[in-house]
């Protein structure tokens, strides 16, 4: 009877569900943000340890101290990721070659629509992030969901962006605005 209770209770299988959830990511975040993450760790070792995590990396220099919220992130061949970066990858998040990524610099997918005046954070949703090849993110940038900034772009520090970036462009401010062209 008691077994039978057990497995039929709703509120039991999704607490169950939420508790492997939870699990999941913490040996994750423990793995990738933590262990991978730390300064004691080569670099070489870190890559190794990003790709078991599921992060698909390819000769990618990735410093110490980056956070990953979850797998779904790509790096191309020579992407360079400074110290201090947060990727909020719920999304997706894909990263060209030879694409640098400075210092404190937030990619995030995911947001909220507005809510009622109770409450302004309403239903979550999240929209990938790509950065095309040979792009330059400078120090403390901020990509929002949905941004595809195309390739040979250079992004200003402390540009917040929130709309597509044609290719070889400068784009500086907040919002971040094209400011020049660059050669292609």
């Amino acid at each position: 009877m008691y077994a039978a209770w057990r497995y039929d209770c709703p509120l039991l299988t999704e607490a169950g569900k939420a508790l492997r959830a939870d699990i999941r990511i913490a040996v994750f975040s423990c793995v990738v943000n933590t262990f991978a993450g730390s300064v004691l760790v080569p670099r070489v070792l870190r890559v190794v340890l990003l790709r078991a995590a599921g992060i698909r990396v390819s000769r990618a220099q990735i410093h110490p101290n980056v956070t990953f919220t979850t797998r779904y992130v790509s790096f191309g061949q020579s992407a360079y990721v400074n110290r201090g970066c947060f990727f909020d990858s719920r999304g997706g998040i894909s990263i060209g070659a030879r694409v640098h990524i400075g210092y404190g610099a937030m990619l995030c997918t995911s947001t909220h629509t507005p809510g009622e005046a109770a409450c302004r954070a309403g239903a979550p949703w999240t929209s990938p992030i790509v950065v095309e090849d040979g792009c330059w993110i400078g120090a403390r940038v901020v990509i929002l969901p949905g941004v595809t900034i195309g390739s040979g772009c250079i992004i200003a520090s402390g540009a917040v962006v929130t709309k597509n970036c044609g290719a070889n462009g400068l784009y500086g401010g907040v919002p971040a605005e094209r400011k020049r062209e660059l050669r292609p």
